[in-house]
């Protein structure tokens, strides 16, 4: 999963209109695009491809500040770290849900998508 075109082709040429004097914006890089997980209205697939690109080029640990985690009561979560008392369910498990230790992960999460997969893994 790439957050750019695989040749580069694209930046390439915004670099050079740059270096002819072109006013454009600098590049956003994906670490200034995490504060967009903390974008209610994006769509749980927006954020776990996000979170998929952040994995990617090396930020894990920054996402552990970020709401990138969707739940399947529809809520967004901050990933549980190794010391939490909480865990992520793939599956419904009652009993852990009754006793607060467990949420389940939303089904997009879930999904045979490149970016779920990279996210679950």
């Amino acid at each position: 999963m790439s957050a750019r075109d695989t040749g580069g082709r694209w930046r390439s040429v915004l670099d050079d209109w740059r270096s002819a004097g072109a006013l454009l914006p600098e590049p956003v890089t994906v670490e200034a695009a995490l504060v967009l997980l903390n974008d209610v209205s994006r769509t749980p697939g927006a954020t776990i491809r996000l979170t998929a690109v952040a994995l990617g080029v090396g930020l894990a640990d920054r996402l552990l500040r970020f709401p990138c985690v969707m739940t399947a009561d529809g809520a967004r979560a901050v990933p549980p770290t190794a010391g939490a008392l909480q865990v992520l369910l793939l599956a419904p498990s009652a009993l852990a849900e009754q006793l607060g230790v467990g949420v389940r992960l939303a089904a997009d999460h879930l999904a045979q998508s490149e970016a779920a997969q990279t996210v679950l893994t």
